[in-house]
């Protein structure tokens, strides 16, 4: 969920707007064929790589070759099985009921085992997934707070169902632990995580044949995306053709460090940027409390329009409670991801949006 910034003071006195956060937070048996055939199939599998520097002991799978730290990335497939009738910006789980009494496990998403790969198994497999898609094309999603390994692997999996592009789905697993409670713990945990996501990067472009990566962070996870991938493309200039597009989504970003420090690299970069805010992100506004700052993902009057980033108040779109994973659960949100990614569309020329004002400066809004 958050950023950079919380000064040891605010960390003393937020128990408070701490307790907000840990409130807010939350961010049939299978029927057999006719005359004795078997059943027809009901779910699909999804195919989602995967670099992480968590402890894969924690990761909540057995892989074969899991060790029990990381000591650095690690890579590899997970199987992710997708429902037949999935619900568009849905990551379809079983209810009380459905657990007590037993279902149909098929309608529901889930993790379906993995595999650890050496780096040469690791990046033939994904250009075998590109050949077989026919795309040269990744989207890397980076995640943020209360995430699980399986949490990150089902939002990938969903993303990439529902976005209907041509594209190998990445993501990248920074170790969080995946509590409500735990907010100021990834906060140091997605710090320590910059240089390996980094490295994971810059290995991802120079080696997985991709010519096109998008590259998708959320919340929290935006933090390190930012810094890591200006630095990267910095650095290796010969890269800034690869990575097409950075959207923060719900950015959960310090909004002054964002403005100041992040976005002008990128101006001077040409890089493009895409941020996602909202005025009904709960947990944003409750990382608001904690860090007693204005989040990046924030909207209103706290909206950040700056030189180099299309910025898209994505205020009017309806969501769940805590609001904070409209990007990725909302149709015309998605829909407008899409277009952006397969497309190529710049803002001004994406039919679902509308320009508005302030001052001088232009952004984007949804409209009601």
């Amino acid at each position: 969920m958050t950023e950079p910034g919380a000064s040891t003071g605010c960390r003393a006195a937020s128990a408070t707007a701490t307790l907000c956060l840990i409130l807010l937070a939350g961010c049939a048996t299978i029927a057999t064929g006719d005359r004795g055939l078997p059943p027809a199939p009901t779910a699909k599998l999804v195919d989602v790589f995967f670099g992480t520097d968590r402890n894969l002991a924690d990761a909540g799978l057995t892989m074969p070759r899991a060790t029990t730290s990381s000591g650095a990335v690690a890579m590899g497939v997970v199987h992710v099985a997708v429902p037949l009738k999935h619900q568009v910006g849905e990551i379809e789980q079983p209810g009380l009921i459905a657990q007590l009494f037993g279902a149909n496990p098929d309608d529901y998403m889930s993790v379906r085992g993995g595999e650890i790969e050496t780096a040469d198994e690791f990046f033939e497999k994904i250009r075998l997934a590109q050949a077989a898609g026919r795309s040269s094309s990744a989207l890397v999603f980076v995640h943020g707070y209360n995430v699980s390994f399986a949490d990150a692997a089902l939002r990938t999996a969903q993303l990439a169902v529902d976005l209907h592009i041509r594209t190998v789905p990445v993501f990248y697993d920074w170790p969080s632990k995946g509590e409500t409670a735990g907010y100021l713990a990834d906060e140091d945990a997605v710090e320590r995580s910059l240089p390996d996501l980094a490295q994971f990067l810059e290995t991802f472009a120079g080696r997985s044949g991709s010519k096109d990566i998008f590259v998708i962070a959320h919340s929290m996870g935006a933090r390190i995306t930012t810094r890591a991938l200006a630095d990267l493309l910095e650095r290796r200039p010969d890269l800034r053709a690869r990575y097409r597009e950075l959207i923060p989504a719900a950015p959960d970003i310090d909004a002054v460090v964002f403005k100041r420090d992040i976005a002008p690299r990128f101006a001077a970069l040409q890089a493009p940027m895409t941020l996602y805010a909202s005025s009904n992100d709960r947990a944003l506004k409750a990382s608001h409390a904690v860090h007693q700052d204005d989040r990046a993902g924030e909207s209103g009057d706290r909206l950040v329009v700056v030189p180099g980033v299309e910025t898209i108040d994505a205020s009017a779109i309806s969501t769940d409670f805590l609001g904070h994973s409209y990007f990725a659960s909302d149709r015309r949100l998605l829909a407008d991801i899409a277009q952006l990614i397969r497309e190529r569309l710049r803002a001004p020329r994406r039919p679902l949006l509308q320009d508005r004002r302030i001052g001088d400066a232009t952004y984007w809004a949804f409209p009601r």
